[in-house]
């Protein structure tokens, strides 16, 4: 590791909107380059960070030859082979289907480790390739969103906030007490 505030070279990755892959190096200080490549924290943050470097690099990146949706899409520093992943649309519904299909045991059983790492060997096997960390960042990640994004509807004045996967979430959650609001009044 070098000395504290030193920068390193790191290699992005990300599809554009056309779904072709860009990617570019680029200087960046080091300890945001570590948690860029570690497997822990928030893979929205990390998504967040991609996309302001492209932003604000745009006129220098090179266009890659364009992958299919389920193709790996990473930062990563030149020399760790730990890896960011940037999660597809078509990821994310199979995480949700996967984890759909198994909502009862995940509701039966108090250890969910092994459930995680049944759907983590499935999405590998899918050719998915995440850790079991990433997969479980990502769930929560979008369970939050899910019921942010219910909490927000409930307040009355605000603009209707739309949820891509709300649907499945209201198929799975919908039902629940914690998504369900505890009073509601009719003005009528």
């Amino acid at each position: 590791m070098a000395e504290k505030g030193a920068t390193v070279k790191i290699k992005v990755r990300q599809k554009n909107s056309e779904g072709e892959l860009q990617e570019m190096t680029c200087e960046m200080n080091e300890e945001l380059a570590i948690f860029l490549n570690s497997p822990n924290g928030d893979p929205e943050t990390k998504e967040s960070i991609v996309k302001m470097i492209f932003d604000t690099q745009a006129p220098q990146v090179e266009q890659g030859p364009e992958t299919p949706d389920s193709v790996l899409h990473t930062a990563e520093t030149e020399d760790s082979d730990q890896k960011v992943h940037i999660w597809s649309e078509t990821e994310e519904k199979q995480l949700i289907a996967l984890r759909t299909e198994m909502d009862d045991a995940f509701y039966k059983n108090k250890n969910h480790e092994t459930l995680w790492q049944k759907i983590f060997e499935n999405m590998n096997s899918a050719g998915i390739k995440v850790t079991k960390q990433q997969i479980m960042n990502k769930w929560r990640n979008l369970k939050r969103k899910y019921k942010e994004t219910i909490d927000l509807n409930k307040k009355t004045g605000n603009e209707k906030h739309e949820f891509k996967y709300q649907n499945e979430f209201d198929n799975l959650f919908g039902h629940k007490a914690s998504t369900k609001a505890a009073v509601s009044f009719d003005s009528g």
